[in-house]
């Protein structure tokens, strides 16, 4: 049921951010920290961001501004 409600909050949410989870973000490539908000992260020129419950280390995953820069 946690499941079922958990998919329902991040499907339900147009940047796919669970109403109940805190944003904490982490860039996927580099580790860094990223800002404390969606909005900023986006605004700053995050990419990719996803909830990814099982990280240790933040609840979203990321490409920072800079690593999206280098991989291009």
């Amino acid at each position: 049921e946690f499941a079922q409600h958990r998919a329902r909050s991040v499907l339900s949410d147009p940047d796919r951010i669970p109403y109940d989870v805190a944003f904490s973000l982490t860039c996927s490539e580099c580790n860094n920290e990223g800002p404390v908000t969606h909005d900023e992260a986006v605004r700053e020129g995050w990419t990719g961001i996803e909830y990814a419950p099982a990280v240790m280390s933040a609840n979203f995953l990321g490409v920072c501004p800079i690593c999206h820069a280098t991989n291009r």
